[in-house]
């Protein structure tokens, strides 16, 4: 049996979703961040994240942001305010850091871990070219000496005013406020006059991308021909361009006033990211900075909400929300639990629509509703599961009973036409299924199951409670609920075995999940979740009030995921690991306390994303 290993619930009203989506994670003042206008972004070689503010720089280390607005100068060791906006960072070779502070040139020593100033004013841009750094005071260019600690002159280019510096191959393009010029030995060329150049960039294709203040966004090709990008609601959405960044998959990311926007060179499409009700939505449309760093994430600073940030492997996700009967959505907008056949389509159950078989590759819905015939009897699905050797599909209903289906067939097989014939097997109203080591056990209201899926024979293993869910963990124990009372029986024994109360008052049981260690998650409705460790023969609780869950109220099939303390990533799966989430993905800013957090809430609508480490 292919089973998902996590569920993620969130405590949330429903919420207006996407097709498809990035989710974007922020920082912002209450984090830390001196002001809500990041200008410049940076990582340095200790991996920390510098971001460059209207007031000050700011620098992010993974766990909390420090601010720093002053510096030192000379050897007197004044000590000096920054005069407002970090505009542009950049690094060396030997790691330090250098910042253009409005006019001024400053330069972190990463050794020292020494902000110092080396020009107090004149300088207009500032650039690393191959790990050495340039900068430009009007239309001259200097380089800076490290072993010397000063600038030296290195020519005079007869432009006007530089804003922007980059290389390509033996051409150094130049971006002034009156026009893009490329140096190429001692000559000198304007090759796009009249256009006030704010950020340039080279791409893995080798082309020049132009971003112009007011006047749209350039591109000059491997042919050298210069292509302005149409002004569209569907291409470019602004004539104001700022920074660049590509991606992994040699998509080209750009900042604008209106929106963050990515460029597909395969498709030739646009699309635009803009704020929204939805979480994990940009926080403001006027973006300003961008940057990747060393592992994928790619940053964004916006001129008045912070940073925004996002990793490209771990946090795109498809969204499908209820569509009715569309094949592009559910049929239903309550969804339960959810399994993987071996062909990676997801079966969903819900709680009205009956099961939805999700294909991954059409990215289309197939429903299997009650419909007489060769049907399911209910369209009310509580639980599904899969037996991978037979490639059978069995689907728990309310009041229609236990069904099989028959990947390889196509047929269904209902298990209540023979409970009402012959009075064995589980009844009318199914709470849980689960396949585990060849074996099919059901929760019923007529008491627990196991059922022999060569023979389709039931025996009863329990007839004196209602469980109405339960879990088999890797020791051999089944772990089930009435609700208020926990118990485990062993899978070969059939002795039911007490366990001693785990709540502090009464709260109900809503699911039970084991993880990949062989630690029990145990969550309630209320009393937050309830975690018992096998090597230690302990349980230790967590809520709201100690350890900053989201919330307490567990739903139906619905549990968590784990969160490790120090990482400000949505999860950390295993590599080839792919969760399925049940309701809107959303994400804590801040973690406190224990090294794992809980995240649980009401299931609303299905989200696949692949997550990687």
């Amino acid at each position: 049996m292919i089973r998902l290993k996590y569920y993620l619930a969130l405590f949330l009203l429903l919420l207006p979703i996407c097709s498809y989506g990035q989710f974007f994670k922020r920082l912002g003042m209450k984090d830390g961040l001196s002001n809500p206008s990041v200008l410049a972004i940076y990582q340095d070689t200790l991996g920390r994240m510098w971001f460059g503010t209207n007031e000050g720089v700011n620098i992010y280390d993974g766990e909390q942001i420090h601010q720093c607005k002053s510096y030192v100068v000379g050897q007197s060791q004044q000590v000096k305010l920054m005069n407002g906006a970090i505009n542009q960072i950049v690094g060396d070779s030997l790691g330090n850091i250098y910042m253009r502070n409005n006019h001024a040139l400053l330069r972190y020593d990463i050794r020292k871990e020494k902000l110092e100033e080396i020009r107090s004013s004149g300088v207009s841009s500032l650039a690393s070219i191959n790990r050495k750094i340039w900068c430009a005071m009007g239309d001259s260019l200097f380089k800076y000496d490290c072993n010397r600690d000063s600038l030296y002159f290195f020519r005079k280019l007869n432009t006007s005013t530089v804003w922007c510096l980059e290389q390509q191959g033996e051409k150094l393009w130049i971006g002034t406020n009156k026009g893009l010029y490329v140096l190429v030995k001692d000559s000198v060329k304007c090759v796009l006059p009249e256009v006030e150049i704010f950020r340039l960039f080279v791409s893995s294709h080798n082309e020049l991308w132009i971003a112009s203040r007011m006047k749209g966004l350039y591109r000059i090709n491997r042919e050298g021909q210069i292509r302005k990008a149409e002004y569209s609601s569907t291409r470019v959405v602004s004539e104001q361009i700022r920074g660049f960044v590509e991606d992994d998959e040699q998509n080209i990311w750009f900042g604008t006033f209106d929106g963050l926007q990515v460029y597909n060179p395969y498709s030739d499409t646009y699309s635009v990211y803009r704020p929204s009700y939805a979480l994990g939505a940009l926080e403001h449309q006027s973006v300003f900075s961008l940057y990747k760093d060393n592992q994928g994430t790619i940053w964004i600073g916006t001129y008045y909400g912070g940073v925004n940030y996002f990793n490209q492997s771990k946090d795109v996700f498809q969204y499908y929300p209820y569509e009715k009967i569309s094949k592009g959505g559910l049929s239903f907008p309550i969804v339960g639990e959810m399994v993987e056949d071996k062909e990676h389509d997801l079966w969903i159950c819900t709680d009205g629509g009956g099961v939805n078989c999700l294909n991954r590759k059409s990215k289309t819905f197939t429903y299997y509703m009650a419909s007489g015939g060769n049907s399911i009897i209910h369209n009310n699905v509580k639980s599904i599961t899969y037996d991978k050797k037979r490639d059978h599909i069995y689907i728990g209903t309310y009041t229609g009973g236990l069904s099989r289906y028959d990947r390889k067939s196509g047929k269904f097989h209902n298990y209540l036409e023979e409970f009402e014939k012959t009075g064995k097997g589980p009844g009318q109203i199914i709470y849980h299924v689960l396949f585990n080591d060849g074996w099919l056990y059901v929760s019923a209201r007529n008491g627990l199951w196991k059922m022999n899926p060569d023979t389709n024979e039931f025996q009863i293993l329990d007839n004196e409670k209602l469980f109405l869910t339960f879990e088999i963990d890797k020791r051999g124990y089944i772990w089930l609920t009435t609700g208020f009372e926990l118990y485990k029986i062993k899978v070969d024994g059939g002795k039911r075995l007490e366990v001693k109360q785990i709540t502090e008052r009464k709260a109900k049981i809503t699911k039970i999940m084991e993880a990949s260690d062989g630690t029990i998650y145990i969550s309630t409705l209320g009393n937050g979740v309830y975690v018992y460790n096998y090597d230690k023969e302990k349980w230790s609780h967590h809520t709201v009030k100690s350890d900053n869950l989201l919330s307490c109220q567990g739903k139906e099939s619905h549990i968590l995921i784990l969160k490790p303390r120090y990482e400000k990533e949505a999860f950390d799966l295993e590599s080839d690991d792919e969760i399925v989430v049940g309701g809107a993905l959303y994400l804590k800013d801040e973690y406190e306390g224990e090294d794992e957090k809980y995240l649980m809430s009401i299931c609303k609508y299905v989200l696949i994303g692949r997550l990687k480490k």
